[in-house]
């Protein structure tokens, strides 16, 4: 052999190791990188709940690994497979991660965001930004232009986008913790698509009492919309009662006769005759989402 083939062969044997040496680091770092596995202990959790509060790690760690439209994707394919039941609470979370990730900008998150599970992922973006102004009187302030920076080429879905920003904002409004059901609503004055604002701060209020046991749930039905009573807002409390139905199905794991069952704990005729128009909506959204 020459000493030339000798050099070749040698030279060749280097670039490998280097190539291979190489690639073992790329795949050491793949791996600790590598996706998560959905915890295996939440599988079992018997409560919808408590399986949504916790799977919140796992899909925040998508959010964060790889993208918040991957974390929508899984939250969808485990509503498919019946690991969950509904996955507008997860959407929510993956919104709020989502907001994390893009450092609270709006547009952003919401261009990186995903439809599906009946908009949770935009209402959840929105959620999290009104909780990040500590000073109730400063989101207040800012409320009308919170959706500025919501766009779409398609105008349709703009004003999609801008409905579900809106929602978000009454949910956060009332997650902040410092307003009143009353402060929350009149936040909502004048905002584009007031409505969905008001309706967002209804399920908000709603949605705390998701986590608890049947017969206390049944104890406080008729005590959860009391806030919406008595204001000057004829409306108001017509739309508490709706959240509830909607609600309730959640709670059942959409089970239309078990959550029409508990609106009859609600004490006037027109309440129960609400909040089970409630439960069929939720049904509705439930087989077309």
């Amino acid at each position: 052999m020459s000493l030339q083939n000798k050099f070749k062969i040698i030279l060749v044997i280097t670039l490998l190791a280097i190539v291979i040496g190489e690639g073992s680091l790329l795949f050491a770092d793949y791996m600790a990188k590598r996706l998560p596995n959905a915890p295996k202990e939440c599988f079992a959790k018997e409560s919808e709940y408590d399986k949504w509060i916790c799977f919140r790690p796992y899909f925040d760690e998508l959010v964060n690994k790889v993208s918040p439209k991957y974390a929508m994707i899984e939250a969808k394919i485990f509503k498919e497979k019946k690991i969950i039941d509904d996955c507008h609470l997860n959407a929510h979370f993956i919104g709020e991660a989502a907001l994390e990730k893009y450092n609270f900008n709006v547009g952003q998150a919401f261009a990186f965001g995903e439809f599906g599970c009946i908009e949770g992922y935009f209402h959840g973006v929105m959620e999290r930004y009104v909780r990040y102004e500590a000073d109730p009187y400063s989101v207040v302030s800012k409320v009308k232009n919170m959706c500025d920076t919501v766009s779409s080429p398609s105008f349709q879905k703009e004003g999609l986008l801008k409905s579900q920003c809106a929602h978000g904002i009454g949910h956060g409004l009332v997650a902040h913790n410092f307003l009143s059901v009353a402060d929350a609503l009149a936040a909502c004055e004048g905002i584009d698509y007031e409505w969905r604002c008001r309706g967002g701060v209804a399920m908000e209020h709603v949605e705390q009492y998701l986590s608890l046991e049947e017969n206390k749930l049944k104890e406080i039905l008729p005590e959860i919309c009391e806030p919406f009573s008595g204001l000057d807002d004829s409306n108001a409390m017509s739309v508490c009662i709706d959240n509830i139905g909607a609600t309730l199905m959640w709670y059942t794991k959409h089970d239309l006769a078990r959550s029409k069952k508990l609106c009859e704990e609600l004490e006037k005729p027109e309440y129960i005759r609400s909040c089970k128009s409630g439960t069929e909506t939720g049904e509705f959204i439930n087989l077309t989402d």
